[in-house]
């Protein structure tokens, strides 16, 4: 049975190579949503390119929905963004047989502070994990480092090998309360009331496992290779990488090595595996290895600042990134981005 909550991040290559600070205003971190195709133009969804700082990407659509007099769950987006942070995502709205209302009567204010950038129609609702990625620009203050040139070459590391793909500490709550949540409703059987906070609990659950997995296998140095019995990713001409389970419901296709870590992993949490089965999850995979696109960086060594722009596909956090690179202190509320003994 699970004691405590450690959701600090694996560590890789002999730990951080300095200590920074980020999010010290929204600024710090920049996301761009990465769509991969583009509105039809016409249809019966109200498509809006929105940037947003400092707003939770629910409280902006519930905004839209009372905007457009619709229902919520007409208000559709791909990916739950930052809040801490200034960000570009893409919004649908369902409007079948109505002209867009004018927006004038969106508008930003304290509460909500928001710019949409483009209106235009679409044929179909935005779908969730319908985006293929997302680009980043953190901009890291109060930079540490043990020299330039440490920091240069696991910079040039990550972008050759890439780094543990990680569940991001966002993904747990703040201090790890989904994954209290999820302990709770396994231990009692009572499970939450609001379909959201039961979403985020089994959410959170499973990745916690599959970090555990993750752990394991940088334990034995096989984290970026596959093993024997390895589900791989890839196909298609591709090269295999390895893969890790989002365990529920369903057979696991691994077998030999790959399988006796995952049974361990299984077994030592079987209250939880169990749970997110009944849950009705299903199984699927997830890649170990996380390889950030067209890595960029650039230092101001007056200012001790790092600025790192980088391209991730969906399901793919920044803050995995960065742990493997520095320890930072996150001024939003996660405490300190940095990894730990595996």
């Amino acid at each position: 049975m699970l004691s405590d909550f450690d959701i600090r991040m694996p560590s890789i290559w002999g730990g951080p190579v300095g200590t920074a600070h980020i999010r010290g205003a929204p600024e710090d971190f920049f996301v761009r949503e990465i769509l991969g195709f583009q509105p039809e133009g016409d249809g019966e969804h109200v498509w809006l390119w929105i940037r947003k700082r400092g707003v939770n990407t629910h409280f902006l659509a519930s905004r839209l929905a009372r905007w457009a007099g619709v229902s919520a769950k007409d208000v559709s987006f791909a990916g739950q963004k930052d809040r801490h942070a200034v960000t570009e995502q893409w919004f649908s709205v369902y409007l079948p047989g109505r002209r867009t209302p004018p927006l004038s009567g969106l508008a930003s204010d304290a509460e909500c502070d928001f710019t949409v950038l483009l209106v235009t129609r679409g044929r179909r609702k935005l779908a969730r994990g319908a985006h293929r990625g997302n680009w980043f620009r953190l901009q890291l203050t109060e930079l540490e480092v043990r020299s330039r040139s440490a920091l240069d070459a696991r910079l040039r590391r990550m972008s050759a090998c890439g780094v543990p793909n990680a569940f991001g500490p966002q993904r747990f709550g703040h201090e790890a309360g989904n994954l209290e949540t999820a302990q709770r409703w396994f231990a009692t059987g009572r499970r939450p009331r609001q379909t959201q906070q039961r979403s985020m609990a089994l959410s959170a659950a499973r990745s916690w496992l599959f970090n555990r997995y993750l752990a394991a296998r940088m334990r034995n140095n096989s984290w970026h290779r596959c093993v024997a019995g390895e589900w791989a990713a890839g196909g298609g001409g591709l090269i295999p990488e390895p893969t890790g389970p989002l365990f529920g419901r369903g057979q696991t296709h691994a077998s030999d090595v790959a399988l006796e870590l995952e049974t361990e992993i299984a077994d030592t949490h079987r209250p939880w595996v169990d749970a997110l089965a009944k849950a009705g999850l299903k199984l699927t995979r997830r890649r170990l290895k996380s390889r950030p696109t067209d890595l960029q960086w650039s230092v101001e060594s007056r200012s001790n600042a790092l600025e790192l722009s980088f391209y991730l596909p969906r399901g793919e956090y920044a803050t995995t990134v960065l742990a493997a690179l520095v320890e930072a202190r996150d001024a939003s509320g996660i405490g300190t981005i940095s990894g730990r003994d595996v």
